[in-house]
């Protein structure tokens, strides 16, 4: 069931499908500036939304609360990939209770722990331009 009340978040929502590439880290977290390694365990997931705070997108797999996720996220329109990291604050399960559904498909949410104020500020304005349409 979804939320119907008054909006409480600290940013605006942008509530469209696009894809990111996101990895698990078992390792400290290394400064923003490295570059993105690209032979290194991505997924691919499909995200749900998107704020300047955290993100939340499907995922084949349960991923326990307080994990924490690699992100690069490249917005539509934008020349250079987001690229931040965040930690897990929700898991819902998606209905599988339909015969045809071979797997489960999770809703993971996270809230962002190191994002750039920069990225931050692509987010909040990409969310302000689409809001307008």
């Amino acid at each position: 069931m979804e939320y119907t009340g008054p909006e409480k978040r600290k940013y605006k929502r942008i509530k469209r499908p696009f894809t990111a590439r996101v990895r698990f880290l078992n390792e400290k977290i290394e400064p923003l500036e490295r570059p993105v390694k690209e032979d290194s365990n991505w997924d691919v997931v499909i995200i749900k939304d998107i704020s300047a705070g955290g993100i939340s997108f499907s995922y084949v797999e349960k991923i326990p609360i307080g994990s924490t996720l690699e992100f690069s996220i490249m917005l539509p329109f934008a020349r250079d990939p987001i690229h931040c990291f965040g930690r897990v604050c929700r898991v819902d399960g998606a209905d599988s209770n339909k015969p045809e559904m071979k797997f489960q498909i999770y809703v993971i949410a996270a809230s962002f722990m190191e994002i750039s104020p920069a990225n931050q500020k692509a987010i909040s304005e990409y969310a302000r331009e689409i809001s307008r349409f």
